[in-house]
């Protein structure tokens, strides 16, 4: 485990200072501020932590694993392969995460990551990098507005692109971060999830 940021996220989840934090462990205020700055639990202390995490949601089954399902490829045109026409289903692959990583995928539900190949968003994405998203989005297309995401348009188009305000309410237009790549004007978009974290180079 990354004993400082699981500590980070305790505390953001509880809302407990170190004091309390070391209370609910069963150890000091010191030991935790040695966490928090990189030291490791020693003996059940990790444990203890790991169980606490557990229970408060920083840690789960699945990111204890620190891998994730890659449901397709983001091309260097914008077009993404290996979704269903509603949502990413079956995984391409699945790829062990550093834990940093790990810890902020467990923050999402039901992530899932898209390996970038090409430059159709550089540099802002680079080639080789995961980004990773919501699987079922739990907001509308209109709150991420400016914002990168993973699409699916009405028409089929399946891309990564920055979700820009259309001609009128419920049409979107498509911005490319590469200045390459033109936008997409006018579109209606079926499915999209904002892109909450990417990872760099991995599995390459």
């Amino acid at each position: 485990m990354n004993v400082p940021m699981i500590v980070m996220h305790l505390q953001a989840a509880t809302g407990w200072s170190q004091a309390k934090l070391a209370t609910h462990l069963g150890v000091s205020q010191p030991d935790v501020s040695r966490w928090k700055k990189g030291s490791e639990p020693k003996g059940h202390n990790m444990e203890a932590l790991r169980q606490l995490a557990m229970e408060y949601g920083v840690l789960n089954k699945e990111r204890e694993r620190q891998a994730i399902s890659i449901m397709g490829h983001i091309e260097a045109g914008g077009a993404v392969d290996g979704w269903t026409d509603q949502a990413p289903d079956e995984s391409m692959e699945q790829i062990e995460l550093p834990d940093t990583a790990a810890i902020a995928s467990s923050m999402i539900a039901n992530p899932v990551g898209f390996r970038v190949l090409g430059d159709s968003m550089y540099p802002r994405f680079r080639d080789g990098e995961i980004l990773v998203v919501e699987r079922y989005p739990r907001v509308g297309i209109e709150t991420f507005i400016y914002i990168e995401a993973a699409i699916i348009t009405v028409d089929g188009l399946r891309c990564i692109k920055r979700v820009m305000p259309g001609r009128r309410p419920g049409i979107y237009t498509l911005e490319s971060v590469n200045p390459v790549f033109p936008p997409i004007a006018d579109v209606a978009i079926r499915w999209a999830s904002p892109v909450r974290f990417m990872i760099l180079n991995v599995g390459l």
